[in-house]
Parts: structure tokens; sequence; C-alpha cells
């Protein structure tokens, strides 16, 4: 690797962790963030909650960009390798978030362990399924701008082999399996169809991100295109949205959309309308910024934007 590249590829990621855990910290000790925001560095100083967020970030969010572009480019790899990778990314995570946020917080999105056995295993079990299915189509965003633009399909076709395998299990676990109806309770009924919704929302949120990042890192050979997905984007992940949520959630004596429920300030204060699409949008612009940032030192340490395929053409 070039020295000048990977300095400048070690100071994006030193800074980004900076900037990250600096806007974490302010989070987790502003009134002006919602009351659970704040909840998550219960009984821990905010600077190290906010620190192994930050680490949390950068392992969820810009592991994806450094995969595509490294270990599964390599002509070793296969549909294994990004198996492995899935994995061990998820056993990160799980670690992190284990000693981060309490306990409780994990519970309302994975489900209390119900099983009767090893609590600790059932809510890793829980929590490992969600995490690779939502990995696997990041890592499969990252993926195709490297075949779209660098002219290698090889990642892709590694990460469509092994989606066979870690898409199917998370959704049987965290759908048809649940323990909680937390997460099934916002997802229209239907089954597939509206968790596939719900991946797609992810995937053109993820294909944004991974794009913008490409283009500030300079490995963007057509700007205008990573601009222009961008901005369509954005509604249509609102469509998908849509297409995969609960219209009519009947909880706490009240009738809310799942997205009003997500997006809301608070069960007391309802968005709507024009207010609910633009807290949307919002949330998409700050998600797709994550992922600028995060995502940002792989591309730069990827190197020039034409390589040679790491698997033959046909």
């Amino acid at each position: 690797m070039n020295t000048n590249r990977s300095r400048f590829a070690l100071a994006s990621l030193v800074g980004t962790l900076a900037l990250v855990t600096g806007a974490g910290w302010f989070a987790l000790t502003s009134h002006a963030v919602p009351y659970n925001v704040r909840e998550l560095s219960e009984g821990r100083p905010p600077l190290l909650t906010a620190t192994l967020l930050a680490v949390l970030l950068l392992v969820t969010l810009g592991a994806p960009a450094w995969a595509a572009t490294v270990p599964l480019r390599r002509r070793g790899a296969t549909f294994g390798t990004v198996l492995l990778f899935l994995l061990l990314q998820a056993l990160l995570a799980w670690l992190l978030v284990r000693v981060t946020v309490p306990e409780e917080a994990i519970h309302d999105i994975v489900g209390s362990p119900v099983l009767g056995g090893s609590r600790e295993a059932e809510t890793a079990g829980r929590f490992l399924a969600l995490f690779l299915g939502a990995a696997t189509v990041m890592l499969a965003a990252a993926a195709a701008w490297v075949a779209w633009e660098d002219r290698d399909a090889g990642p892709l076709a590694k990460c469509g082999l092994a989606s066979v395998v870690t898409l199917p299990l998370s959704y049987m676990v965290v759908v048809p399996l649940a323990a909680t109806d937390n997460l099934t309770e916002l997802l229209r009924r239907g089954g597939v169809l509206p968790a596939t919704a719900i991946g797609g929302a992810l995937a053109v949120l993820a294909i944004a991100g991974s794009g913008l990042s490409r283009l500030f890192a300079g490995r963007s050979m057509r700007p205008a295109l990573a601009i222009g997905i961008c901005l369509v984007a954005v509604p249509l992940g609102y469509a998908l949205l849509h297409l995969g949520l609960e219209p009519a959630v009947s909880k706490y004596g009240r009738t809310f959309s799942a997205l009003q429920f997500l997006l809301s300030e608070d069960r007391e204060h309802l968005a709507s309308g024009a207010a609910l699409r633009l807290r949307y949008v919002l949330a998409f612009t700050a998600c797709a910024g994550a992922i600028v940032l995060m995502q940002h030192a792989a591309w730069v340490a990827s190197g020039t934007p034409r390589r040679e395929p790491s698997q033959p053409r046909p």
C-alpha cells in the first residue's frame, strides 16, 4: 500500500473515531436528546460508553467496505470467507454491545430469554441472527460498488452465495421464532415479503452511503451516479419501509403506524404527514452520513479505482 495513502487512511480512521466519540459523549450527556439514549451509559462513564459505541459503529458500518476491498478480492477467497468474516464481525459486535449497552436495552430489541436454558446464550444467539442479516446486506452493498466501478464481481458473487445461508437463518430466528413482539409487531403481516421490503430499505441506504463514501474518498469514477443514487434512495427507502412496516399498531391505548413509533419524539407526540416525512429524511441522512464516515478510511486505503478482477471473466 502506498505510504501516503496509508497515512491518510489512518488519519481518517482516527479522526472519524474521535468525531463520533465526541458526538456520542454529547448525546449521552445532553438533555436535548431522548432519555432512552442517555440511559445507554447508565452506570458507566459517558466518555467510555461513547468510545465503545464508536468502535461498534466502525465494526458494523466500516468493516464491510474493508472486507469488500481486501479479503474478498483475493484469489483464494470463497463464499466461506464471507461466512467467516460475517461470523467474526457478528461476534465482535455482540461483545461490544454486551459490555456497552444495558441488558434491558438488548432485550428490548431481541426479546427476553424464554427457552429455559442459558439466558446469555439465547440472547446472544438472537442478536447474532439479527446482526447477520443486516451485516450481509451491508457487505453486499459495498461489494456492489466494487463490482460496478472496479469491475470485479468476485466479492459480490461470493456474498450472494453466503446470503443463501445467512438471510434465511436471520429471518427464521427474527420472525417465526421470535421471543418478543418488539420487532414482529412492527412488520406488516405476510411473513417474507414485508421482511424483504425492510431488507430492501436497508440495502438502498447502504448503497447510497457506500457510494457517497467512495466519492469523498476519491474512489468514485462516476460522481454524478453516486449522488443520483443517493437522491433516488431517499424516496425509494421510504416507499419500501411503507411496504414492510405495519400501518396500524395498537399499543399503550393508542393506534399509530410503525413508522410513527420509530421516528416520533415519544408516544405522546406522534409525528405525521410532512413532519413524519421530514423526520425520515433526517434519519436517512444521519444513517447515510454515519456510513460515509465509517467507510471512508477503508475506501481511501483500497487504492486506485481500477484493479484486475479477482475472478476471471467468462
